[in-house]
């Protein structure tokens, strides 16, 4: 028998998938999509919401293992896409909810991680708050630029195959510099407060994950730059997110897959 938190992670995960195939039928048939229809992934992210509530608040501590976080992360991202509005989101959102459902369907079934006590750390909190939100931005950046490289590549071969409905390739790419920029503003303040509000719990950061973090933050940081001096656009800035991307999930998701599936927690 399947206990609540199961239950109500195969729920969420339901309504996920039920949503991005609505949002995937109507974009493929070029049809407008309706504001409430995005409007509607409020419901599983409220599911969702209390999902994590269950899987990360236990009476001992925090529950921060890599399962829990990447959901916490789709959360998050769920929630920030219905900020930009349905011609921007709708693309985005047809990727994430399917990928926020399937980590809601396993969350439940990986072991936890050794439990870690947060109440009253307002600055370990505080950390991890701004880093989630920055990683989260960059995530959906990282998604953003494959929608602008395949969007691209349509427009090159099959212009009349590309939806009429999906917003112009300009506004896009400048979405995609928007989040850029406020993820790299949000992981900059999250490496301030590492370095000067919780100098203990950096000074033990694996080095590799520290290096990695910076090169991302930095691969952003000259993209923003490329961008804004020299007008860098087009496959240019995709390349460089995916590459800034791909080294900031390396500096955390490889980390913690070493440490909790592979090495084992200590």
């Amino acid at each position: 028998m399947l206990n609540s938190i199961e239950l109500l992670a195969l729920l969420t995960a339901l309504f996920y998938f039920v949503q991005a195939a609505g949002l995937y039928t109507l974009l493929r048939r070029q049809i407008a999509i309706p504001h409430y229809l995005s409007l509607l992934a409020l419901l599983p992210a409220a599911l969702q919401a209390a999902l994590l509530h269950m899987l990360i608040d236990t009476p001992v501590g925090q529950n921060l293992n890599l399962i829990n976080i990447a959901c916490m992360v789709s959360w998050l991202i769920v929630l920030l896409l219905m900020i930009p509005g349905r011609h921007l989101a709708a693309p985005l959102l047809m990727i994430v909810l399917p990928i926020a459902g399937l980590l809601s369907a396993l969350a439940p079934w990986f072991a936890a991680s050794p439990i870690r006590p947060l109440t009253g750390e307002w600055m370990t909190l505080a950390h991890i708050l701004t880093a989630l939100l920055g990683y989260s931005l960059m995530m959906v950046a990282a998604i953003q630029a494959l929608v602008l490289w395949w969007l691209e590549k349509q427009l090159r071969k099959a212009p009349m195959n590309v939806s009429s409905w999906l917003p112009p390739l300009q506004l896009q790419e400048a979405f995609l510099f928007r989040l850029i920029s406020a993820g790299f503003i949000l992981l900059s303040i999250a490496m301030a407060i590492a370095v000067f509000g919780v100098p203990e719990a950096f000074a033990q950061t694996p080095t590799h994950k520290t290096v990695l973090s910076i090169l991302g933050w930095a691969v952003f940081g000259v993209l923003l730059i490329g961008r804004f001096r020299y007008g860098w656009r087009g496959r240019i800035a995709v390349r460089w997110t995916l590459f800034g991307f791909a080294l900031l999930a390396l500096s955390y998701v490889g980390t913690r897959i070493v440490i909790e599936y592979l090495i084992g927690p200590r």
